[in-house]
């Protein structure tokens, strides 16, 4: 009993360096621009450009900044230098630039 509290114990602390570096270091960051709304059918499909190629699995969970406003959403395609993420609510009609954030 006494080595599975300590395998425990040892396991909760673990977790919590791993969250702790991934806080600190675990996000790749992205400029993407050009962004506009495609599709508002429930969700809001927006398409980005990138100054770079960039290769993000779809499903992806990431994180979009610019200016005070942050939102997760989903990625639906990446390829090339071109990305689609959607979001549950509206970012309006044209996004210049943003902060696209994925944990690695």
């Amino acid at each position: 009993m006494n080595s599975t509290v300590n395998y425990i114990k040892e396991w909760q602390q673990a977790l919590q360096l791993e969250i702790l570096h991934l806080k600190k270091y675990g996000s790749t960051k992205y400029l993407v621009s050009n962004g506009h709304l495609l599709t508002s059918d429930g969700s809001f499909n927006y398409y980005f450009e990138t100054g770079s190629s960039i290769k993000i699995p779809v499903g992806s969970l990431v994180r979009l900044e610019w200016g005070g406003i942050k939102q997760d959403g989903r990625i639906l395609s990446s390829e090339g230098k071109s990305i689609i993420i959607v979001f549950d609510r509206s970012l309006g009609d044209m996004i210049g630039e943003a902060f696209l954030y994925h944990d690695t």
